[in-house]
């Protein structure tokens, strides 16, 4: 069934879902970012990019400060680091290093959350149609229990996997009517792996859905 909303309306639920989402993420946490650093994943992942961005090549990803004396070799990407970095270095002419390290924290994760509820939207539409893309909307913007890895502070990769794979599943979906979508969504897969070998399971399982779809043709 084809998504019957149309760019303005789709793009416009978009918005009003994600603002509420993250106004309901950041009303839920009565502890400044700058009094905690969130998990330990999320406190490497800080160590890591202040070091890319204290000069450290992108190949070297060896953390002087973790298990010394002889330190740690991290398997983390640094895609990771260079978005991170990326939002870090926009927002220092404006307010600082010191400040625009907390808004890179604050800001990455609810960054992606902005795919995350598009792909769950367009997965929805195209199998219920119009109706299921805005109930898709409303779950998002007032369900983000499931959404634990983009509140603000999470840093680690995971948030970033869990959105390229909803992405990819969103494009597998589409593919049906879609060359495009389908390129797309081998693009996103390896995206996926990228950034982490352990999504290779969600990879799998996306593969395994499209299987019986190339047999059994569009319905």
């Amino acid at each position: 069934m084809e998504n019957t909303l149309k760019r303005g309306a789709f793009l416009g639920a978009l918005a009003v879902s994600w603002l509420i989402a993250c106004a309901i993420s950041w009303s839920g946490d009565t502890t400044s970012l700058s009094a905690k650093l969130g998990d330990t994943d999320d406190a490497l992942r800080l160590v890591q990019v202040r070091d890319f961005l204290a000069g450290a090549s992108w190949f070297d990803l060896h953390l002087d400060r973790l298990q010394p004396p002889r330190g740690y070799d991290s398997h983390w990407s640094r895609f990771i680091d260079l978005g991170l970095a990326g939002v870090y270095l926009a927002a220092k002419p404006f307010v600082g290093g010191d400040r625009a390290e907390l808004v890179m924290r604050f800001l990455w994760p609810l960054i992606w959350l902005i795919p995350a509820i598009a792909a769950v939207a367009s997965a929805a539409g195209r199998i219920g149609g119009r109706n299921a893309a805005l109930i898709a909307f409303a779950f998002a913007a007032t369900g983000l229990i499931a959404f634990q890895q983009f509140r603000p502070g999470r840093i680690d990769h995971h948030n970033v996997q869990v959105a390229l794979a909803l992405a990819g599943v969103a494009a597998l979906i589409a593919s049906a009517a879609s060359g495009r979508a389908a390129a797309l969504a081998g693009v996103l897969t390896v995206a996926m792996m990228l950034v982490g070998l352990e999504s290779i399971h969600f990879v799998v399982f996306m593969l395994a859905g499209a299987v019986p779809a190339l047999r059994l043709g569009p319905p």
